[in-house]
């Protein structure tokens, strides 16, 4: 075999590295190339709403939720301009074009007075909106134009990964044309308890630079594709702008909502009627329900009188394994297959009612139509089981709230040292009501104080689940591991 010196390898090495290093390693250049093949297929989103004018303004100007100065106007009429910027995707030559639903919306979620376009050669066209939906917050706008238009490059968002470099352009604060670079650094983010596509949406994360007005525009891989429409800036509490976070809406779901728009000019989101646990199932909870640590799933809280839910039976207390056959072993995935299904439709959903397995056939509501979808004896009855101070709830309160049964939490007592509190305890509040409680996956109801003194004097397992109701919130339950 003939040798081979070790300069010549060094040198190979070296010569490798190089070439990846170009493979993978984004110039300037290339960035600037990809804004002047990408800009033309990018437009700016005017929303004009005429509103009446409340008494005399203290400033001359204000900002209004996308960044830009309002133009102050004498009107005889009483009403001023109240005008907003965003960003879109050209995606059809004969004028479709998208953008966020929360653009071209007010307050009320109507569609402002007027909706214009801006090209990037400041040709100027009135918009058509054809069709919204908050839910994905996509929104789809046709124009008339004299010639066909630059249509952006659709990628792929199923293909992308975190670390991989993305391009972000648009307008922000109303300035023209901005391009921002950074990377995807988390997918599939959720922001549960939103009312609109914060619930819905697997958002992917970057640290791409968007402010108020790049909202509808595009983000770009580094071949040039639409990989998302930016949509959401985690900001600060005072802040307001950007901070290291931006969302993007990814566009195979895009896609896929501006196709029935264009079809229907609407979509029908299903509702099932429950609200429940978004932290998903934590190995304290299995242990308090029954069921395997690994099993994941939902935890109901509560049910919504008559919704889809109800009707099938589904009950408070019951842990959602499977929605129409697809485990929830991601909690923030079950409002998304909730919403992705037409209403009408029958699903099975699989439960664990106190430890047994059950599948019950559900036809999902509309979600327009329903909102956003024995005791133990003992010997022995502790006065303050660990500590926890009982008592019986005010009849007011009871018939402000339609309640039976149940204890109210006055305090907690542990004043001469004689009981040790455990600190996961104060998981409940000074005021909350103990509607139940949860051991080894059954559900029993609180009947009196006295009832939960004796069941949680009888207690064999550390683990238990207390079912609550906070004010006026809806009912929901915290498990609580005594041994800690």
């Amino acid at each position: 075999m003939k040798s081979i010196s070790k300069p010549f390898l060094l040198l190979t090495a070296l010569l490798a590295l190089c070439s990846n290093q170009a493979t993978y390693a984004h110039s300037p250049d290339l960035y600037a190339e990809l804004f002047e093949q990408s800009k033309a297929s990018v437009v700016s989103v005017h929303s004009l709403e005429l509103v009446e004018q409340q008494g005399r303004r203290q400033f001359p100007f204000f900002f209004n939720p996308y960044g830009v100065p309002e133009q102050p106007q004498n009107n005889p009429n009483n009403r001023r301009r109240a005008q907003s910027f965003g960003s879109g995707v050209i995606i059809g030559s004969d004028g479709y074009i998208m953008t966020n639903a929360h653009v071209i919306l007010n307050n009320s979620r109507e569609v402002t007075d007027s909706v214009e376009v801006v090209m990037f050669n400041k040709e100027r066209y009135k918009a058509e909106v054809l069709g919204f939906d908050i839910y994905s917050d996509i929104a789809l706008l046709k124009i008339d134009a004299p010639t066909p238009l630059q249509v952006a490059k659709i990628g792929n968002s199923d293909s992308i990964s975190v670390g991989q470099d993305v391009l972000a352009i648009g307008h922000p604060l109303g300035l023209e044309y901005s391009l921002t670079s950074g990377i995807v650094s988390s997918l599939n983010r959720s922001l549960l308890g939103g009312d609109g596509s914060e619930r819905f949406v697997p958002f992917i994360q970057t640290d791409a630079a968007i402010n108020p007005g790049n909202s509808g525009g595009p983000l770009l891989n580094i071949n040039g594709e639409v990989v998302g429409i930016n949509a959401r800036i985690i900001s600060g509490r005072f802040s307001g702008g950007y901070i290291g976070y931006s969302l993007a809406i990814p566009i195979n779901l895009a896609m896929e909502v501006q196709q029935k728009l264009r079809t229907s000019g609407s979509i029908k989101r299903g509702m099932l009627g429950v609200t429940f646990d978004p932290n998903g199932i934590s190995a304290d909870d299995a242990s308090v329900w029954g069921i395997s640590a690994d099993q994941g799933g939902v935890l109901i809280n509560s049910v919504i009188p008559d919704s889809a839910a109800e009707e099938a039976g589904i009950m408070s207390g019951d842990i959602i394994l499977k929605y129409n056959n697809l485990p929830l072993t991601d909690a923030a995935n079950f409002p998304r297959y909730i919403a992705d299904t037409e209403p009408g439709t029958i699903v099975p959903v699989t439960i664990i009612r106190e430890g047994q397995e059950i599948v019950v056939q559900v036809t999902v509501g509309a979600i327009e139509s329903g909102g956003l979808a024995a005791t133990t004896e003992g010997n022995e009855i502790p006065d303050e089981p660990f500590g926890l101070v009982l008592e019986e709830i005010p009849e007011n309160i009871a018939l402000t709230l339609n309640i039976e049964g149940g204890a109210r939490v006055a305090g907690f007592n542990n004043q001469d040292n004689s009981v040790t509190i455990p600190q996961e305890l104060y998981k409940i509040r000074v005021g909350d009501i103990i509607l139940s409680i949860v051991i080894d996956g059954k559900v029993n109801e609180v009947e009196s104080p006295a009832n939960l003194r004796r069941m949680l004097g009888n207690l064999e397992t550390d683990t238990i689940g207390f079912k609550i109701m906070r004010g006026r919130q809806r009912p929901f339950f915290v498990t609580i591991n005594l041994s800690n």
